[in-house]
């Protein structure tokens, strides 16, 4: 588990040193909240994606035709996306990435 004080010693991934961190003290571990979009959602999304194109039970995953269908559906909109979005949208192929 991930301490205050262990989250300033560990300066690997910090980018630069805050001084207004340090000059009021606060803790970036206690006192910030848990993002529950990327700790909880994204994590279930992740898990429903891999059971429906996984083929662990055939009753409750996608069909090879229906995974091609969206692979080209996704390969499409990858093409018409604007450049300010920084990630591009990935196939259910490249789902592990």
């Amino acid at each position: 588990m991930r301490t205050d004080k262990s989250f300033k010693e560990n300066a690997d991934h910090h980018i630069r040193h805050n001084i207004a961190l340090d000059s009021f003290n606060i803790g970036c571990v206690t006192n910030f909240p848990i993002d529950y979009m990327h700790c909880v959602l994204l994590g279930i999304t992740m898990q429903m994606l891999n059971s429906l194109v996984k083929k662990r039970k055939k009753e409750f995953s996608l069909k090879n035709h229906a995974i091609e269908l969206i692979n080209n559906n996704l390969k499409y909109l990858r093409k018409s996306m604007l450049t300010e979005f920084q990630r591009r949208q990935r196939t259910l192929k490249e789902n592990d990435h």
